[in-house]
C-alpha cells in the first residue's frame, strides 16, 4: 500500500484521490460462460514533484471454470496494474510497476469503448513493466518516454520507447518494444521485437475514429494486425462502437500458451452509462476461430465510485 503511506506523509500540502470499481461479464457462443468478477481500487497521491499510484486488482472466479481451474477462487491475472512512485513532472522518472502508454486499450473493460479487447492487445501486446520508466512532456503536450524492466505478463526482461499525445484533432499512443529472451513455447525460437501504433481522430463531436495495429516478431515468429473502430456519441449516456479487426501470426504464435484467439472479428457494441457510478455494455460480433466463423455476444456490468 505504497500510495497510502506516501499520501499520509504528504500531509495538508498534498492531494489524495481514490476510486474503485466492480465488474462482471458473460460470453455467449455455443455455451454461456461467466468471466471472473474484477474488483479494483485505484489510489493516487500528489505533492510537489512526487506522485504515487497503486491500482490494485482482484479477479474472482465464481464458478470455477475459468481457464479450467476446476474450482472457485482467484483467477489470473493477479497483482497491481500500477504500484509506482514518480519523481518530477515535465521530466520524470517512475519506479515500480507501470503500464507504458503504448496501445489504445486498457486492462479494465469499463475504461475501453468495448468490453472485449482486440486480438493484438490480448495475444501480443507488452504487459506491465516491473522496473523503471522515464519521460519528458514536450511543449506540444506529447509525452515521450522509455522504459526497461521485467514484463510481468510475458515473464521476460523488456525495454521500449514510445510517445503519447491527445490533442484537439487526434491522439496517439505508439511505441516499440524489445524482449530478446522471449521464447516460443512450441519450438524454442526467441525474440520479440515489435511496434504497436495507435491513432485516434476526432472528425466530429459525436464521432471518433481509431486506427490501431502492430507487427514485427513475437517470440521469433512474424505477426501483424490492425483494428478500425468507429465510436459514436462518445460522451453521451448511450454510445455505439463498431469494430473490425484482423491479425495474422506465423506458426499459430498467438495460441502458443493454450489460449484460442480469433484471427478476424467484426461487430457492434452498445454502451449505456446513465450515471458516473454505473455502466452496462452489450457487444455482438462475428469472429473467425480456427478457420470457422461464429457469433459471440458479450454483456458487461460495472459499478464505479466514488
Amino acid at each position: 500500500m505504497l500510495t497510502l503511506i506516501i499520501g499520509a506523509a504528504f500531509g495538508a500540502d498534498g492531494d489524495f484521490t481514490y476510486e474503485g470499481a466492480v465488474s462482471v461479464g458473460a460470453d455467449l457462443t455455443d455455451t454461456i460462460g461467466l468471466n471472473p468478477i474484477e474488483a479494483e481500487v485505484d489510489l493516487e497521491a500528489f505533492t510537489g514533484i512526487l506522485y504515487a499510484r497503486a491500482d490494485l486488482d482482484v479477479h474472482i472466479d465464481v464458478l470455477g471454470d475459468y481457464r479450467d481451474s476446476g474450482k472457485p477462487g482467484l483467477a489470473a491475472p493477479l497483482g497491481p496494474e500500477w504500484a509506482m512512485l514518480q519523481v518530477g513532472k515535465k521530466q520524470y522518472v517512475r519506479l515500480g510497476i507501470t503500464n507504458p502508454a503504448v496501445g489504445y486499450e486498457d486492462w479494465d473493460p469499463w475504461v475501453n469503448d468495448l468490453p472485449t479487447t482486440s486480438i493484438l492487445f490480448s495475444a501480443a501486446s507488452p504487459g506491465r513493466n516491473l522496473g523503471a520508466e522515464a519521460g519528458m512532456l514536450t511543449e506540444s503536450g506529447a509525452d515521450v518516454f522509455l522504459w526497461g524492466g521485467y514484463d510481468l505478463e510475458w515473464g521476460y526482461p523488456m525495454a521500449g520507447v514510445g510517445v503519447a499525445y491527445d490533442g484537439e484533432s487526434f491522439g496517439t499512443w505508439s511505441g516499440v518494444v524489445a524482449q530478446p529472451g522471449a521464447t516460443n513455447e512450441n519450438d524454442g525460437s526467441k525474440g520479440t521485437y515489435a511496434t504497436f501504433d495507435s491513432f485516434e481522430f476526432y472528425p466530429a463531436e459525436q464521432l471518433y475514429v481509431v486506427v490501431d495495429g502492430g507487427g514485427g516478431l513475437l517470440t521469433g515468429k512474424a505477426f501483424y494486425g490492425a483494428q478500425v473502430m468507429l465510436i459514436g456519441f462518445p460522451e453521451k449516456k448511450i454510445g455505439l462502437t463498431f469494430r473490425a479487426e484482423y491479425a495474422h501470426g506465423d506458426d499459430d504464435v498467438f495460441n502458443q500458451f493454450g489460449e484460442t484467439y480469433p484471427t478476424m472479428t467484426a461487430g457492434l457494441g452498445v454502451r449505456l452509462r446513465p450515471s458516473p457510478y454505473f455502466r452496462a455494455d452489450l457487444e455482438g460480433k462475428a469472429q473467425q476461430v480456427d478457420g470457422t466463423f461464429g457469433p459471440l455476444i458479450h454483456a458487461q456490468l460495472t459499478l464505479m465510485g466514488p
